[in-house]
This record gives C-alpha cells, structure tokens and sequence, in this order.
C-alpha cells in the first residue's frame, strides 16, 4: 500500500499500560465482547509484533464510526481503559444520492437542502444513455462534524421540499428508520408517535403546537413557497427586478433612476438620441425639449442661457465669470439645433415656394 494512499475504515489501538494481548485475545476480548463486533464485521487485524499496537479494518464506514463512538461510551471498563484509540481514517468526499420523481423539484432546491447537512462541492442530475432525466440527482460531498461531540453528522435519509417527498443514500450512511430519522429499526416496525409537522418524535401532527418551519432551510419565518433561498423565489426576483449596474445608476439610486426614466418617456425623448449622447441627462433633456416647443420669447433666451451657463440652477441670472470673451452677454443668444424633422419641412416648403415662383 502506497504510502500516502488513504486508509479505508481503519482505528488503531495503543495500550497505555502493559500489557500481554495478542490479536486473538485482543479480538475476542475488546473487539467482540467489550465494543460488540462480529469476526465478519472486520476486515483486517493487524497485530504488530514487539509494540503494544493494534489496528483494525472495519468492513464499512458505518462499522468504523460505531467503533469510535461504543470506545467513548465504554471506555471505563477494564479491558478498554488501558487503551486509547486513534482514527486513522478521515472523513473523505463521497457522492449521495437523492431520488424525488417530481418534475417540478429544481436541482438549486437539492443543493441548498444539501447544504444544511454538508458541504456540496458537485451536485448534477443523473441520466440514462440517452440523456433523458431519471429522477436521480447526485452530488459530491463532505460531510460536517459535530463540534460538541466530535461525529459526523450525517444527513437524514428523507428530503422534503414543500409537497415533494424524497430519500437520500451514499455509502456509509447509518441504517435509519425513514419515518422518525433514529437507529435501531425500520420504518415498517417504528411505532414511536411521529409529527409530520414538525419532524419530532412524541406526539401526532394533530396535537403539534410547533410554528410551521421551511424544509428548505428551517425557518419558521416563512413556508417553503416563499422562502427566500428557493430557486423560484430567485427567478421570480429576477425578473421583477432587472439588472441595475453601477454603469447605469451614475451614482443614483434605483429609485431615482425609475422616475428619470418614467420622466423621459412622458417628455417623448427618443431613444436613439439618448444612445448617441449617453451623457445627456434628464436636466438637459427637458431643456433640449422645451427649447424645441418654445423657440421664441423669455423662455427660450432663460433655457438656451442656462445651457449656455448664464443662469443658475434656480433660473437666477450669474454674473460672468473672468476670463469671459467681452461683450459676451451683448451678443444673441442662440438657439439650440433645430430638430431634423422641422428643418426637412421648412426646406421641402422653400422648395415647393421657390418653384412655384
């Protein structure tokens, strides 16, 4: 065996005091009698000569992990104080499976329950060979260990989300009942009172006092329909509210953004002059357009001279600045371009005029 390979299902035993124990005795003793295992439940003994080392192969990780747990709660006994025990075995990635023959199920959804439970690295659905969706969903994963108790907290064999009902399996998974979640018996011979509703046992979902929780991520804020991490709930958020860059604001809020633009349509500003001149803003627009129905008298000299920055924000009247041409404020003050539609009028009636001449 390679020498950084990983060890499978593997503890080693180190005696603290000295004692006299081949892996026989060590094996009948201590493995069969005190922790409880059958000679078919281990794989490999290994007994090393000269040092007071034993290390133990389990055939699964479920055996590997009964292992360390029965050592805690038995480690008062006599055979098993004079050892302690080490996991030569970490928790390694492995793939789970999830079936829910629910069209409807999103695979976001899955990913997001998953997470609860474990860290998801990798999650895809599982086709046939012809590329047609079966049901399955699977997902590559590591699993989180309990900070109070040192185990492996391993995910529940059954998956809800909202109406949809499904189960969860991978290799080393403890044998649990899929009605109440606990070890020791089938759902077929559970007979613990079990709440749908809440997921506990002891009373009926009939006489459940619990807040509704959300199967997706456990609230009890809100029901799975509105929870705020399903994939629904995202893509209906998407598209009530279209993507906002920092390109478009300019420094604005959203909602400033949204009367600017409910402005510009009500004024008819035209799009495609707005694209040539992506710097024109609602201010310069409103005076462009107003110029354009008020050519003449005090209102187009106000607003062509505060484009022309002779008037303030207010409409008050400034002063030049120094440095201004002289004789500035004497001259006309022109109009902005007319618009292109006005002058291919004015120029097709100076044709028609000057032919009818």
């Amino acid at each position: 065996m390679a020498a950084n390979r990983a060890r499978r299902n593997a503890v080693r035993f180190s005696a603290v005091e000295d004692v006299k124990m081949d892996g026989l005795l060590f094996s009948g003793s201590v493995l069969q009698k005190e922790l409880g295992f059958r000679p078919d439940q281990i794989d490999y003994l290994f007994a090393f000569p000269g040092v007071k080392v034993f290390e133990v192969i389990f055939t699964t990780f479920a055996l590997f992990e009964q292992c360390l747990k029965r050592f805690k709660e038995r480690n008062d006994s006599a055979p098993l104080k004079v050892f302690s025990i080490n996991a030569l075995t970490q928790p390694q990635k492995r793939w789970v499976n999830v079936s829910m023959f629910n069209e409807y199920v999103q695979s976001a959804d899955i990913i997001t329950w998953l997470n609860q439970f474990c860290v998801v690295s990798h999650g895809e659905r599982v086709r046939d060979a012809d590329g047609v969706k079966t049901g399955y969903f699977k997902a590559l994963v590591s699993l989180k260990r309990d900070r109070a108790t040192e185990e492996l907290r391993h995910i529940p064999s059954t998956i809800r989300l909202g109406g949809a009902t499904g189960t969860v399996f991978y290799v080393g998974q403890p044998r649990r009942c899929r009605k109440c979640n606990l070890e020791g018996h089938l759902a077929k011979d559970c007979t613990a009172p079990f709440c749908t509703k809440c997921r506990n046992t002891g009373h009926e979902a009939v006489d459940c006092v619990a807040e509704k929780t959300c199967n997706l991520c456990g609230s009890t804020e809100h029901e799975f329909k509105n929870c705020p991490s399903s994939y629904a709930f995202k893509i209906k958020a998407a598209r009530l509210e279209p993507p906002f860059t920092p390109h478009q604001s300019r420094g604005r809020s959203r909602e400033d953004v949204e009367e600017e633009e409910e402005e510009l349509i009500r004024l008819g500003v035209e799009e495609e002059r707005l694209a040539l001149q992506p710097g024109l803003s609602l201010s310069e627009a409103k005076v462009d357009l107003t110029v354009k129905q008020d050519t003449s008298g005090e209102g187009a000299s106000v607003l062509a001279g505060k484009q022309a920055g002779a008037v303030d924000e207010a409409g008050n009247c400034m002063e030049p600045n120094e440095g201004d041409s002289p004789g500035a404020p004497d001259q006309p003050i022109m109009a902005p371009t007319p618009d292109l539609n006005l002058a291919v009028q004015s120029q097709q009636t100076s044709s028609k005029t000057t032919g009818g001449g």
